[in-house]
């Protein structure tokens, strides 16, 4: 488990520069889409970030706290506001836990 959850907060620490930034401009949608869930990929600076940030849906509530906690590894004023079961790394692999998209409060 303690593996899963360091994990899962690097991948958001390399993620949240980007997709902090981009939370006013794209937002989670309705619900998860779990056809196409959103991947990392590297951007033109070498980041990683996440395509298709509407491909999240809400946090569900029994997740949250844990969303929250991965994603203040980053600032106490970040949390978790997307959520996909299905999120993939960038070797398109399902990330175990799935994926939460971080914005700042």
């Amino acid at each position: 488990m303690l593996s899963y959850i360091k994990l899962t907060a690097v991948m958001t620490v390399i993620t949240l520069g980007f997709s902090a930034c981009s939370g006013f401009l794209a937002k989670p949608g309705d619900q998860p889409d779990l056809v196409n869930p959103p991947k990392l990929f590297k951007n033109s600076s070498g980041d990683l970030e996440w395509e298709r940030v509407s491909a999240f849906g809400p946090v569900p509530i029994d997740i949250q706290v844990r969303g929250n906690v991965i994603c203040q590894t980053l600032g106490k004023d970040i949390i978790a506001t997307g959520y996909n079961p299905e999120a993939l790394d960038p070797n398109g692999k399902t990330l175990p836990g799935g994926g939460f998209y971080c914005t700042r409060m």
